[in-house]
């Protein structure tokens, strides 16, 4: 099923807590339009001279697929249906300097929502592999004020971050 991995994360490096006064289901959905916002995010990084461009791609059983705006719509779908256990994604943070047409380096990370109690989500996030030139509390501030950008489109009070632990 798309946006549910059936692997587990091995350890978890860095995770966000937040609490939100919803429903799990609609957190859900305004979790998966923050993800698609963020696929194509670029950025200039703090502490370097070097952008970051973000690509997100989404969990399907045991494989990740790059999340284009069909697989953006699968999941939408999706979510439209039922709510999920958890949420998995993927993200490459894809560095350049100097505006060089390649890459100088990337960090790879696995991304995990769970739901541990209600009205409370934890992003969960694994360095798969990489440089880390962005650190990892730095890239869930990132997913966080995405989903808040969310919350007050739809006019819903925005999700509070409780914990932020990692680097």
């Amino acid at each position: 099923m798309i946006g549910v991995s059936e692997l587990p994360i091995p350890i978890i490096h860095a995770y966000a807590r937040i609490y939100y006064e919803f429903e799990e289901h609609t957190l859900q959905k305004l979790l998966a339009e923050a993800f698609i916002r963020l696929n194509g995010l670029s950025f200039q990084l703090p502490y370097e001279e070097a952008s970051c461009t973000l690509e997100v791609g989404v969990a399907e059983g045991r494989d990740f697929s790059y999340l284009s705006e069909e697989e953006a719509e699968r999941l939408r779908k999706t979510l439209r249906g039922r709510r999920l256990p958890h949420l998995d994604f993927v993200i490459y943070a894809n560095y350049r300097r100097g505006g060089r047409a390649r890459s100088l380096w990337g960090d790879l990370q696995r991304v995990r929502i769970v739901f541990p109690e209600s009205y409370t989500a934890e992003i969960q996030v694994f360095h798969l592999k990489g440089t880390r030139r962005l650190p990892l509390d730095e890239l869930l501030t990132k997913i966080v004020e995405q989903v808040r950008l969310e919350a007050d489109r739809l006019g819903l009070p925005p999700p509070q971050l409780s914990t932020l632990r990692g680097r």
